[in-house]
């Protein structure tokens, strides 16, 4: 059985903000961050200011709030030839 490598080009990070476990909105981080990615670099904390997010949305003050940082990613990496074989690899079991 061949591995399947999906390799993207990391174009940037970003911040996602839920309260009470309900998805409020997203940050773009100018820079990598400095914790871990996904669950485990959760991050749990109270809103001293509101925080304004991306496409207007607010989290107010004193809301107790939780973010995980994700990839921003891009292009495929690698040859023609290793890309279409990736994508043959992934839908695999449809062609059967």
């Amino acid at each position: 059985m061949n591995k399947i490598s999906t390799e993207f080009k990391v174009i940037g990070y970003f911040e996602e903000y839920f309260v009470d476990g309900k998805f409020i909105g997203s940050k773009n981080c100018d820079k990598q961050p400095n914790r871990d990615l996904g669950w485990s670099g959760r991050k749990t904390a109270y809103a001293a200011n509101d925080i304004i997010l991306d496409r207007n949305k607010k989290i107010k003050a004193g809301t107790k709030y939780y973010t995980y940082i994700q990839q921003l990613c891009g292009k495929l990496k690698g040859t023609h030839a290793e890309k279409v074989s990736n994508l043959y690899n992934l839908n695999a079991f449809r062609l059967k």
